[in-house]
């Protein structure tokens, strides 16, 4: 039998699978009645499907959906948000998907520690345009740069 402590987390997760299957389909309405649930659980990251380890945000990013995006950053998400083992974030889905403007709309929100995981992410992927986009960030432009610089080869 479960505890209580057990009963909500399991409720937490069956509602985070739901947040990311409503975004997965585009259901605005549901998004938003989920996430006034959700709450500061938003973020919970959940298997969906076959997919990796997901959150709600990673998902509405993944679809190129800017107006979730959009919600969910500006009333419960945190786009610092890690997921599978906190090398892979909702910047990164952004840039797998060649989805700049999603990417600059996080990137507002980002902490430091997201954007060296993107701005590795995107060289690693030898992705120039992104890289050089990153320079731009008035908080990370030195960081950026030296990275660029130290990977040239990899660019």
């Amino acid at each position: 039998m479960l505890n209580s402590n057990e009963k909500t987390i399991k409720r937490l997760e069956m509602l985070a699978k739901q947040l990311v299957e409503s975004v997965s389909n585009n259901d605005f309405e549901r998004v938003k009645e989920l996430t006034s649930i959700l709450k500061d659980n938003v973020n919970m990251a959940v298997q969906y499907g076959k997919k990796p380890e997901r959150d709600a945000l990673t998902e509405a990013v993944h679809h190129g959906n800017i107006k979730i995006v959009n919600y969910i950053v500006n009333n419960y998400g945190n786009v610092n948000t890690h997921i599978a083992g906190g090398k892979y974030n909702a910047l990164t889905e952004a840039i797998s998907h060649g989805n700049l403007e999603l990417l600059k709309l996080l990137l507002e929100k980002a902490n430091c520690t997201t954007k060296q995981i993107t701005l590795d992410y995107a060289i690693n992927n030898k992705d120039i345009e992104t890289a050089e986009m990153m320079k731009s960030d008035p908080d990370f432009k030195d960081m950026a740069e030296e990275e660029i610089q130290a990977n040239k080869t990899l660019l």
